[in-house]
This record gives structure tokens, sequence and C-alpha cells, in this order.
């Protein structure tokens, strides 16, 4: 069975505990170079067959684990993390995977160490929690952070996934009035954001719908057959349509492809019985050219899109 992350980030190791147990410098060094061991941090360690089987994001939490254990084993500060770091400690996928650790800090002058990126702010009691032992910004301060760093979209996929870990849309709302800068693009996240969401692609999905000036859908709709019951990731019921999210994920990781193929058909044939036309969208759509995409949503809803800002 493969290490869990929260597993992994127990059995880090310092340089003071190797020699405790009788490394030398050149026997550490002997063993990163053949891989038993991995160097995380500087002067911590963990097991080389651990370190592989851990996924890139659980990598990232186990090397905030080792930053923190390195920062306060020196006598500082407990790091506070924040931004993509944050996000990924509070079980969410940010848009894209974090270059660096990052930390905020709240004056100049912070000596962050290879491999760590310092973002400067004065942070309010309510902006830091504990998590798995760290120290981490909340939420809604995450949300705020992902936003004025990077864009509606980054902001958007970190707002969505928040709502459903739990963020209070009350939490949500108040960030408009916090934004000190990008209050533009905070107000937009915010009017967007949506708890139902139930993966980037999604989000993704509904934010060029946004955009594209279309006609909202009910997100999550269910639709009754005569074997059972659907849930689908936009539906217009009125018109009658569909749109589909078609993630790799879907396909990989809930049973054999074919399986799956088979019964995602199935499925399209039962809503097709029922009347309902049924639009797939996958990540080249999203990411790349969606032009043809808006053009299918605008004829088969009859409307006249009005792009927005």
């Amino acid at each position: 069975m493969a290490t869990t992350q929260s597993g992994a980030q127990r059995r880090l190791v310092r340089t003071s505990t190797l020699r405790d147990r009788g490394w030398n410098a050149a026997a550490v060094s002997r063993a990163v170079r053949d891989r038993r061991l991995h160097r995380v941090s500087h002067g911590v360690y963990l097991a080389g067959d651990v370190w592989a089987a851990l996924t890139p994001s659980d990598r990232h939490r186990v090397e905030l684990h080792a930053h923190a254990l390195r920062v306060c084993g020196r006598g500082g500060a407990a790091p506070v993390f924040s931004h993509e770091s944050a996000a990924l400690l509070h079980g969410l996928n940010p848009l894209e995977a974090p270059r660096a650790i990052q930390v905020t800090v709240p004056y100049r002058g912070h000596a962050p160490g290879a491999g760590v990126r310092t973002h400067l702010a004065v942070l309010e009691r309510r902006d830091v929690v504990v998590v798995d032992g760290l120290h981490v910004t909340s939420l809604a301060r995450t949300v705020l952070d992902s936003t004025c760093a990077g864009s509606v979209m980054h902001g958007l996929v970190i707002a969505d996934q928040a709502l459903a870990a739990g963020l209070a849309t009350s939490e949500l709302l108040e960030l408009t009035s916090r934004a000190v800068k990008a209050r533009r693009r905070i107000e937009q996240v915010v009017a967007c954001a949506d708890g139902r969401s139930e993966s980037v692609g999604e989000t993704l999905t509904r934010l060029h719908l946004v955009r594209w000036g279309l006609p909202m859908p009910v997100l999550q709709h269910e639709i009754h057959t005569d074997v059972g019951r659907y849930r689908v990731d936009f539906a217009w019921p009125d018109a009658r349509l569909i749109l589909e999210f078609d993630g790799r994920t879907k396909y990989v990781d809930h049973g054999p492809t074919a399986e799956v193929l088979y019964q995602e058909r199935r499925r399209q044939n039962r809503l097709e019985r029922l009347g309902w036309t049924v639009i797939r969208v996958d990540w080249a759509e999203i990411q790349g050219e969606a032009e043809p995409l808006r053009r299918r949503l605008i004829a088969a809803l009859g409307v006249s899109a009005c792009p927005t800002a």
C-alpha cells in the first residue's frame, strides 16, 4: 500500500536525528545519491521509496511540513503557508501546481530559502488557521490571495472548492470589502462562485458561459428516467439541453475505461430518448479554442449571446 501524505510527513527526519542513528555526512550523501534518502528541505530527509510513491500534490504537502520543521528547528516562528500551498493543505486543487512553497510574512527582509516564495501582508487573527499541524491561511483568505495574485480563473477555481469545503457564503461576500487590490477581479469571483461545481473543469466551463453572456444553467440537475435518476453537470431544462464536462479522471479513476464509457453511452442514450440534447466538452476545448462550443450552445439555446467583460 502506498504511503499517504500524512504518513509520509511523520517519517521526515532531520540531520541531527540521522547523526544520532550513527549516520555521518558521507553516509547521508551516499544515501541521497543512491536514492535511498530524498532531501526534502535543507537538513530534512525522507526515505527514497516513500518519496517516489507520493503524488505531485502530496510531495508538495510533505515539502511544506519539511520547511516548517527546518524553520522551527532553528528557532524561527512557524511559517504561514498561503496561496497555492494553502489551497493544497485545505485539500483543494489549484488551477496550476505550485512551483514553490508559498508563505506570507508581515515584513520585508525575511530570508525565504531555496524554493520558497514570500508574500508581504499583515494577516488578521481570523486569516490564520491550523491544518495538519501547520499554520495556513483560512479558506476565505486563500480565495482572496489566489485571486489577487492570479486571475479570475485562478480565484474562481479556489472559490468554488472553498464553498464546497465549508466556506460560508457570508465570508465569501465579505471579500469584496477586504480587497486592497484587484477589487474588480475579486468582485467577479464572488459573483460567479458556486460550490456545486464538482471539478476544476466544471468551474472553467461555467466561467466560459458567464463570459459568453449565455443564460446560466442549473448545476448538478437531476433527471428521472425509467431506470433511475441521473445527475448532469449543466442543464437548461426549458431548452432540454445538457452540457457535460468530460475530464480524463472521470474515465480513469472510477473503473475500467471500457466499462465506464459503455455506461456513459447508455446514460446518454436514455437522456436523448427523453428529448434531451447532450453536448460534451473536454479539456482541449476549455483550455484551447472554445469558439466552436460557444456556437453550438448558442444554436442549441436559440439565443444571442452578449459577451461580458
